[in-house]
Protein backbone atom coordinates (compact mmCIF):
# COMPACT_ATOMS: atom_id res chain seq x y z
CA UNK A 1 0.00 0.00 0.00
CA UNK A 2 2.50 2.72 0.94
CA UNK A 3 4.89 1.85 -2.28
CA UNK A 4 1.28 1.95 -4.32
CA UNK A 5 0.31 5.11 -2.85
CA UNK A 6 4.23 6.64 -3.42
CA UNK A 7 3.69 6.04 -7.34
CA UNK A 8 0.09 7.37 -7.35
CA UNK A 9 1.05 10.61 -5.40
CA UNK A 10 4.74 10.66 -8.14
CA UNK A 11 2.56 10.58 -10.98
CA UNK A 12 -0.17 12.69 -9.90
CA UNK A 13 2.06 15.83 -8.99
CA UNK A 14 4.74 15.15 -12.02
CA UNK A 15 1.24 15.23 -14.44
CA UNK A 16 0.54 18.65 -12.01
CA UNK A 17 3.63 20.22 -11.51
CA UNK A 18 6.53 18.76 -13.47
CA UNK A 19 9.25 16.24 -12.55
CA UNK A 20 10.96 18.43 -9.64
CA UNK A 21 8.22 18.56 -7.43
CA UNK A 22 7.31 15.21 -7.78
CA UNK A 23 11.57 14.57 -6.72
CA UNK A 24 11.19 16.42 -4.06
CA UNK A 25 7.75 14.56 -2.60
CA UNK A 26 9.24 11.18 -2.84
CA UNK A 27 12.34 12.09 -1.40
CA UNK A 28 10.54 13.64 1.78
CA UNK A 29 8.06 10.85 1.65
CA UNK A 30 10.60 7.98 1.67
CA UNK A 31 12.02 9.72 4.62
CA UNK A 32 9.66 10.57 6.58
CA UNK A 33 9.36 7.20 8.66
CA UNK A 34 12.69 7.68 9.97
CA UNK A 35 13.26 11.26 10.39
CA UNK A 36 11.49 14.22 11.15
CA UNK A 37 12.52 17.50 11.86
CA UNK A 38 10.50 20.99 12.33
CA UNK A 39 11.05 24.32 13.94
CA UNK A 40 8.10 26.93 13.49
CA UNK A 41 5.64 29.43 15.14
CA UNK A 42 2.20 28.50 16.73
CA UNK A 43 0.02 31.62 15.36
CA UNK A 44 -3.50 31.90 16.67
CA UNK A 45 -6.62 34.49 15.49
CA UNK A 46 -9.67 34.94 17.43
CA UNK A 47 -12.84 34.06 16.14
CA UNK A 48 -15.13 36.24 18.05
CA UNK A 49 -15.21 39.25 16.01
CA UNK A 50 -17.26 39.47 12.20
CA UNK A 51 -15.02 37.48 9.28
CA UNK A 52 -14.44 39.70 6.18
CA UNK A 53 -13.27 37.41 3.50
CA UNK A 54 -11.91 39.60 0.67
CA UNK A 55 -13.01 38.39 -2.87
CA UNK A 56 -9.46 36.40 -4.38
CA UNK A 57 -8.53 37.73 -7.62
CA UNK A 58 -10.09 35.06 -9.83
CA UNK A 59 -13.82 33.90 -9.63
CA UNK A 60 -14.19 31.04 -7.32
CA UNK A 61 -17.16 29.58 -5.26
CA UNK A 62 -15.65 28.45 -1.63
CA UNK A 63 -17.78 25.42 0.07
CA UNK A 64 -17.37 23.02 2.61
CA UNK A 65 -17.01 19.36 1.26
CA UNK A 66 -18.69 16.31 2.59
CA UNK A 67 -18.14 12.60 2.84
CA UNK A 68 -21.42 12.64 -0.06
CA UNK A 69 -18.58 14.45 -2.79
CA UNK A 70 -15.40 13.44 -2.10
CA UNK A 71 -14.67 13.26 -5.77
CA UNK A 72 -14.25 16.77 -5.79
CA UNK A 73 -11.21 16.26 -3.88
CA UNK A 74 -9.77 13.85 -6.26
CA UNK A 75 -9.62 16.61 -8.79
CA UNK A 76 -6.81 18.20 -6.84
CA UNK A 77 -5.43 15.09 -4.76
CA UNK A 78 -4.37 11.52 -5.56
CA UNK A 79 -7.18 9.42 -4.89
CA UNK A 80 -5.07 7.04 -2.28
CA UNK A 81 -4.79 10.91 -0.28
CA UNK A 82 -8.52 11.28 -0.58
CA UNK A 83 -9.04 8.30 1.10
CA UNK A 84 -7.15 9.29 4.35
CA UNK A 85 -8.37 12.69 4.19
CA UNK A 86 -12.03 10.70 4.07
CA UNK A 87 -11.30 9.10 7.10
CA UNK A 88 -9.92 12.33 8.70
CA UNK A 89 -13.35 13.85 8.10
CA UNK A 90 -15.70 10.62 9.60
CA UNK A 91 -14.04 11.59 12.96
CA UNK A 92 -15.10 14.99 12.55
CA UNK A 93 -12.71 17.00 11.20
CA UNK A 94 -13.89 19.67 8.17
CA UNK A 95 -12.54 20.62 5.04
CA UNK A 96 -13.74 24.25 2.94
CA UNK A 97 -12.74 24.26 -0.96
CA UNK A 98 -12.14 27.23 -3.85
CA UNK A 99 -14.04 25.80 -6.76
CA UNK A 100 -13.49 26.82 -10.36
CA UNK A 101 -14.88 25.34 -13.46
CA UNK A 102 -15.89 22.58 -11.58
CA UNK A 103 -12.61 21.78 -10.04
CA UNK A 104 -11.60 22.36 -6.49
CA UNK A 105 -8.16 24.47 -7.01
CA UNK A 106 -7.29 24.85 -3.23
CA UNK A 107 -8.30 23.65 0.09
CA UNK A 108 -8.02 23.84 3.96
CA UNK A 109 -8.78 21.25 6.50
CA UNK A 110 -9.24 22.10 10.36
CA UNK A 111 -8.77 19.75 13.42
CA UNK A 112 -10.21 19.97 16.85
CA UNK A 113 -9.15 18.38 20.26
CA UNK A 114 -9.17 14.64 19.55
CA UNK A 115 -9.09 14.15 16.16
CA UNK A 116 -6.41 12.53 13.85
CA UNK A 117 -4.28 15.89 12.49
CA UNK A 118 -4.32 17.36 15.98
CA UNK A 119 -2.66 14.16 17.80
CA UNK A 120 -0.21 13.89 14.86
CA UNK A 121 1.14 17.15 15.81
CA UNK A 122 0.70 17.04 19.91
CA UNK A 123 -0.97 19.86 19.69
CA UNK A 124 -3.24 20.85 22.46
CA UNK A 125 -6.24 22.68 22.00
CA UNK A 126 -9.06 24.54 23.89
CA UNK A 127 -12.36 22.80 23.30
CA UNK A 128 -13.20 26.14 21.44
CA UNK A 129 -10.28 26.13 19.43
CA UNK A 130 -9.96 24.42 15.78
CA UNK A 131 -6.51 23.49 14.31
CA UNK A 132 -6.19 24.93 10.70
CA UNK A 133 -3.85 22.68 8.35
CA UNK A 134 -3.18 21.42 4.97
CA UNK A 135 -4.05 24.88 3.48
CA UNK A 136 -3.35 23.97 -0.19
CA UNK A 137 -3.54 25.75 -3.92
CA UNK A 138 -2.75 25.11 -7.54
CA UNK A 139 0.28 26.42 -8.39
CA UNK A 140 -1.17 28.49 -11.41
CA UNK A 141 -3.51 30.36 -8.49
CA UNK A 142 -0.61 30.81 -6.10
CA UNK A 143 -0.57 34.76 -4.57
CA UNK A 144 -4.26 35.22 -5.87
CA UNK A 145 -5.77 35.52 -2.35
CA UNK A 146 -7.59 31.99 -3.48
CA UNK A 147 -5.94 30.70 -0.01
CA UNK A 148 -6.64 33.38 2.56
CA UNK A 149 -10.32 33.18 1.10
CA UNK A 150 -10.85 29.79 1.86
CA UNK A 151 -9.03 30.16 5.29
CA UNK A 152 -11.17 33.20 6.10
CA UNK A 153 -14.67 31.54 4.69
CA UNK A 154 -13.53 28.32 7.10
CA UNK A 155 -13.18 30.58 10.05
CA UNK A 156 -16.02 31.85 9.24
CA UNK A 157 -17.65 27.98 9.29
CA UNK A 158 -16.07 27.24 12.05
CA UNK A 159 -17.27 30.67 14.29
CA UNK A 160 -21.05 29.73 13.19
CA UNK A 161 -20.31 25.97 14.58
CA UNK A 162 -19.44 28.36 18.35
CA UNK A 163 -15.26 28.03 17.82
CA UNK A 164 -13.86 30.95 19.44
CA UNK A 165 -10.18 30.63 18.30
CA UNK A 166 -8.26 28.96 14.94
CA UNK A 167 -4.82 27.95 15.31
CA UNK A 168 -2.62 26.87 13.36
CA UNK A 169 1.55 26.57 12.83
CA UNK A 170 4.35 27.59 10.39
CA UNK A 171 7.63 26.46 9.68
CA UNK A 172 10.07 29.47 10.48
CA UNK A 173 11.51 29.84 7.19
CA UNK A 174 8.27 30.53 5.45
CA UNK A 175 8.84 33.74 5.51
CA UNK A 176 5.96 34.59 2.95
CA UNK A 177 2.85 32.21 4.84
CA UNK A 178 3.89 34.41 8.18
CA UNK A 179 3.31 37.50 5.74
CA UNK A 180 -0.46 35.95 4.84
CA UNK A 181 -1.14 34.28 8.31
CA UNK A 182 -0.34 38.12 9.46
CA UNK A 183 -2.71 39.94 7.33
CA UNK A 184 -5.63 37.42 7.86
CA UNK A 185 -5.51 38.31 11.73
CA UNK A 186 -3.43 35.66 13.19
CA UNK A 187 -0.91 36.42 16.14
CA UNK A 188 2.38 34.63 16.69
CA UNK A 189 1.69 32.72 20.51
CA UNK A 190 4.39 30.35 20.92
CA UNK A 191 7.74 28.66 19.21
CA UNK A 192 7.63 25.37 18.75
CA UNK A 193 10.41 22.19 18.17
CA UNK A 194 9.57 19.16 16.71
CA UNK A 195 11.85 16.62 16.24
CA UNK A 196 11.05 12.06 15.60
CA UNK A 197 13.83 9.76 14.68
CA UNK A 198 12.34 6.33 14.14
CA UNK A 199 9.61 6.03 17.36
CA UNK A 200 10.69 8.58 19.57
CA UNK A 201 9.31 11.63 19.64
CA UNK A 202 10.34 15.62 21.01
CA UNK A 203 7.96 17.93 21.12
CA UNK A 204 8.64 21.37 22.88
CA UNK A 205 6.19 24.93 22.73
CA UNK A 206 7.25 27.79 24.67
CA UNK A 207 4.57 31.29 24.29
CA UNK A 208 6.33 33.99 23.25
Amino acid sequence: MVIKDLIQAFLYIQRQQGWGPAFSMAMQFLRAPFFEFHRGFVLRKSLKEPIHVPAPRVPVSIRQVTLDDLALLETILPPLRVKRLAKKMEAGEVCCVAIREQRAIAYVFAGFANTPSTKDTRLELGPKEAYLWAGYVLPQYRRQGVVRAVNLSLCRLLQEKGYETAVLQVDERNKASLGHCYKMGYQVTDRVTYLRILGWRMRRCVPI
